[in-house]
């Protein structure tokens, strides 16, 4: 899931207007040939032409936008290979410059949330805190700030403290998470029932059956909204829900949400 979240972003973040100059517009063909390789998975070929892309900038300014958009675009095509060591220099450069422009805009936010990514699946986890701090502090801090960017950030910071066991800190994540995806539109709102559903795993493990359950609950309708009622983020819900019902010595009901949720895996062959 995190890919495909971050792949769609990414092509919002690269999307660069091509200049009339006859360099710009060559250097712009082999820009968005590395773009569609990336996006077809053809991460070698994407390397290459995003290669060829910063040896064709070279006369860029420091400043200019495309420079980072290329950095960026190796950094992301090394991190979906787990090639980490070599995706790190490219997206602290893309900070770096980003940082250094007059004022934030939601590209810093794009390229620290990517660090931060990168940083938790080396588990460099107080690196990785750090930089989603950032990106909360500067996210809000934007005129165009949006409920889903904030809301996916917590998701992330919620991720991190749990992975840490800091159940406490977690909570707190996932309770902002869920106040502010509740305010965003459209595929966003996925993130709202994963945020449910994780608050949901935390009280169920405190034994909070009461707080738990209509988070499962609503972690189920959300998925069934965004996902498609036979979706495998639905079975996953259900499943969960299911043994949160049997913990409440509700058999029948634990049973008819496990029932279910086998149904959709039957279907789905997953």
């Amino acid at each position: 899931m995190r890919i495909l979240l971050f792949a769609a972003s990414i092509l919002a973040f690269l999307a660069l207007a091509p200049s009339s100059r006859g360099q710009d517009v060559a250097w712009q063909r082999t820009y968005d040939s590395a773009k569609q390789a990336f996006a077809e998975h053809r991460y070698a070929d994407a390397d290459k032409a995003y290669q060829a892309a910063l040896a064709q900038a070279e006369d860029f300014e420091t400043g200019d936008p495309r420079l980072s958009a290329i950095l960026f675009g190796l950094g992301i095509d090394y991190y979906v290979e787990r090639r980490y060591e070599e995706a790190e220099p490219f997206l602290l450069r893309v900070v770096e410059l980003r940082e250094a422009r007059p004022t934030p805009d939601s590209d810093l936010v794009k390229a620290l949330l990517q660090l931060a990514e990168l940083y938790r699946a080396t588990r460099h986890l107080t690196k990785a805190e750090s930089l989603y701090r950032k990106a909360l502090t500067v996210s809000k801090d934007l005129p165009s700030a949006d409920s889903a960017t904030t809301a996916t950030i917590y998701l992330d910071l919620g991720l991190l403290y749990t992975e840490q066991d800091l159940m406490h800190d977690a909570e707190t994540a996932y309770v902002q998470a869920i106040s502010n995806f509740k305010n965003a539109e459209g595929t966003a709102r996925t993130g709202l029932g994963f945020s449910n559903l994780n608050l949901a795993q935390i009280y169920e493990a405190e034994n909070k059956f009461s707080e738990a359950e209509p988070l499962y609950q609503q972690a189920i309708a959300t998925f069934e909204q965004t996902s498609g009622a036979n979706s495998s983020n639905v079975a996953t819900a259900l499943e969960d829900y299911a043994r949160l019902l049997k913990k409440m010595d509700r058999k029948a009901e634990a049973l008819k949400a496990k029932k279910r949720a086998d149904e959709i895996r039957r279907k789905s062959g997953s």
